[in-house]
């Protein structure tokens, strides 16, 4: 993934921008899979769990209603410039320390195993600028890290006598939710 490029038949090529890997997980049926490695876990920036949909579109699916025609929202230049932007995005100081903290406080957790990578922190910056830049400001804000952090730690975190997707999963929500409670956020001095 992070090399932007794929063997094929002992020829390597490269792949065009953009260029992203999404993956799904299924918690049923698992037999004859296996979990990915730790480190092809961080590689992945975030994780969704979509869950069922409500009564009324599920309804709508069920009766056949729902189409399955989807239209592109931007083109592959506008994405590739988005991405590019987010560069531009200024993380201070204080919101730097503040996710150098927060991986931390992961990483001493009595639960937790393996904490929260470089490569996670990293990631958490990037997407805590990707939402400032969403809601129009060129900074990213303590708030921005807070409303990141559970689609970014959460998958990274290996915590210590969980096993199952079920567990592991709520094992991380917890200890996520009691590092950020434990960390104080930083505020304008």
């Amino acid at each position: 993934m992070e090399e932007k490029q794929t063997p094929i038949d002992g020829d390597t090529y490269p792949m065009e921008q953009p260029f992203f890997v999404i993956a799904t997980q299924n918690p049923v049926e698992t037999q004859g899979t296996y979990p990915l490695p730790e480190a092809q876990l961080d590689r992945f920036m975030i994780r969704l769990a979509l869950g069922y949909p409500d009564r009324g579109e599920e309804i709508a699916v069920i009766g056949g209603a729902v189409r399955q025609e989807l239209s592109a929202v931007c083109s592959a230049e506008e994405l590739v410039k988005a991405q590019q932007e987010i560069n531009s995005c200024k993380a201070g100081e204080a919101v730097c320390s503040y996710i150098a903290d927060i991986a931390a406080a992961t990483r001493r957790h009595g639960s937790v195993k393996l904490g929260l990578s470089t490569r996670g922190a990293v990631a958490l910056r990037r997407m805590a600028c990707a939402l400032a830049m969403m809601s129009g400001r060129d900074y990213a804000m303590p708030q921005d890290v807070l409303e990141a952090a559970p689609y970014v730690i959460n998958h990274r975190l290996i915590c210590r006598g969980y096993s199952g997707a079920g567990g592991a999963a709520k094992a991380a929500d917890d200890v996520l939710r009691q590092v950020l409670d434990s960390v104080p956020v930083p505020t304008e001095g």
